[in-house]
């Protein structure tokens, strides 16, 4: 992935995000763009942080807090969608050309265990692209590298002109 953001980042963020979103510097590197977008809305409430980013994935982590928790003392489901889901707009984000969106059309969580301490590692990755459909998935591992559980996600790029 490039060091330097490319203008259509930038023009995604400035034509996409509504104005009380402050702006990030272009000279920042691609993941602190996107980390200081993110900062500011609900994936910044959760702690989401962007670890890695490249051509193939993304890979960011949530840590548990009670604030992420759910009543029985697990992290919320919820939680851990926000993750995957965040990064999965990052990493699709900066694979835009600018000439259309891109939008959830379904998801698919599959719980394998309950996470409650520690950083909950996420990787998403493309798994396949079929015309104006992508489907990501994404894998949570927690700190011993245990699968936490898996979430697919389906995408349609929707032409701009035709929104």
């Amino acid at each position: 992935m490039q060091n330097k953001p490319t203008s259509d980042l930038i023009s995604l963020i400035d034509k996409n995000c509504p104005g009380w979103i402050e702006r990030p510097n272009p000279d920042w590197d691609v993941i602190k763009i996107l980390q200081s977008i993110i900062d500011q809305v609900l994936p910044g409430i959760l702690k989401i942080q962007i670890e890695s980013l490249d051509e193939e994935k993304i890979v960011g982590t949530i840590p548990f807090h009670i604030s992420s928790a759910n009543v029985v003392g697990y992290m919320h489901g919820g939680s851990i969608y926000s993750l995957g889901d965040t990064l999965a707009g990052a990493f699709l984000w900066t694979k835009s050309d600018g000439s259309y969106i891109t939008v959830t059309k379904s998801s698919t969580i599959r719980f394998i265990r309950p996470f409650q301490s520690g950083v909950l590692e996420c990787t998403v990755k493309e798994i396949s692209k079929t015309g104006n459909e992508i489907l990501l998935r994404a894998v949570y591992l927690d700190e011993r590298k245990k699968k936490v559980c898996e979430l697919d996600m389906v995408y349609a790029q929707i032409n701009e002109k035709k929104r």
